[in-house]
């Protein structure tokens, strides 16, 4: 499936409330992975800026939703990359960041679950780019930031 094609369908199916059909790193398309690809430097740096701020001032709800919106993006785009535990990264750390946003407070325990799912996004980006396996950390990571959650 096209890039643009992709990228208009993924607002309709949040909205619909349906999770994009995941596909095999075998029948993933070149140029939807590369658009991916791109997508996913770009939210490293905006994670990784909001991040620094947001230790910074762990009370401001309009940093914890930027990240969660990267963390939704991730939920969303992954699974037609061929990455579903990405995806679940995604989830929950777009559920951490909402619940923050919520008390308008992003605790230690938080900072540290978002911090370790950010660093695993460089290795993300580089497995999917050379079609490596699943990295390193993924479940802990997960496993955290859905502690963080509750």
């Amino acid at each position: 499936m096209p890039a643009w094609l992709s990228n208009l369908l993924l607002p309709l199916r949040s909205l619909l409330g349906s999770r994009p059909a995941a596909a095999s790193m075998g029948e993933v398309d070149e140029e939807l992975r590369d658009a991916f690809l791109a997508e996913l430097g770009e939210m490293i740096t905006a994670a990784n800026g909001a991040l620094a701020d947001l230790r910074a001032n762990p009370s401001d709800a309009t940093l914890a939703r930027t990240l969660g919106r990267c963390f939704h993006t991730l939920k969303g785009s992954a699974p037609l990359v061929g990455a579903p535990a990405l995806a679940d990264l995604g989830r929950a750390g777009e559920n951490m960041m909402q619940r923050a946003a919520e008390r308008r407070i992003v605790s230690a325990h938080q900072m540290q679950a978002i911090e370790s799912a950010i660093v695993l996004l460089p290795a993300w980006k580089d497995a999917l780019r050379n079609g490596r396996a699943t990295p390193p950390g993924t479940s802990q990571a997960i496993a955290q930031l859905e502690r963080g959650t509750a």
